[in-house]
């Protein structure tokens, strides 16, 4: 991963030919997604050695956090964002690694289910100590105290930014063609 500061020299260079470029929020965004990336790339690393991605690990704790660890393969896919083409991909690496399996559904006969295996699960829970090590490493530093303050501040930020998206769609619809 390119180091931020070459992100800041770019920034700072547009902010150069555009001074009222709004800086700060510029900076914070580009923090966030460097971040992003840089959690993907560290869980991607200690993933490896299992056959998942990071991506793969959504998926998994997805459908382990579902009720009887089962879920609809298009509520995963958008609770990932993933496509639904490379979420059948997806599924059937999992499936063929023995993470998870298709079942019928129980609702509706038509569709089909993703379920963890027995193996899949046990798998998921000795990973837990690996992946949690890692999330607490890549936290800042500060104490429990810290990191709740910036999680509560990430989670308003978050709720800001669904409304407005709900607030865009709903304006789309009711915008005349």
């Amino acid at each position: 991963m390119i180091p931020f500061d070459h992100y800041e020299a770019r920034i700072d260079a547009v902010r150069a030919l555009h001074p009222d470029m709004p800086y700060a929020n510029v900076m914070l965004l580009r923090l966030v997604t460097h971040l992003a990336r840089g959690i993907q790339e560290h869980l991607d690393q200690l993933l490896a050695s299992h056959g998942l991605t990071s991506t793969a690990w959504s998926v998994l704790m997805s459908i382990y956090s579902a009720p009887e660890a089962t879920d609809n393969p298009s509520r995963v896919s958008q609770a990932v964002c993933l496509s639904r083409p490379h979420m059948t991909r997806l599924t059937d690496e999992l499936v063929a690694g023995g993470w998870v399996e298709r079942v019928p559904s129980t609702t509706d006969r038509r569709s089909i289910e993703i379920r963890m295996t027995a193996d899949g699960l046990g798998r998921v829970r000795a990973l837990f100590p690996e992946v949690w090590a890692l999330y607490e490493d890549l936290t800042p530093a500060g104490g429990p105290e810290a990191v709740s303050a910036l999680a509560d501040c990430l989670r308003g930020w978050t709720r800001l930014m669904e409304q407005q998206r709900k607030d865009g769609a709903n304006a789309q619809i009711g915008s005349p063609e």
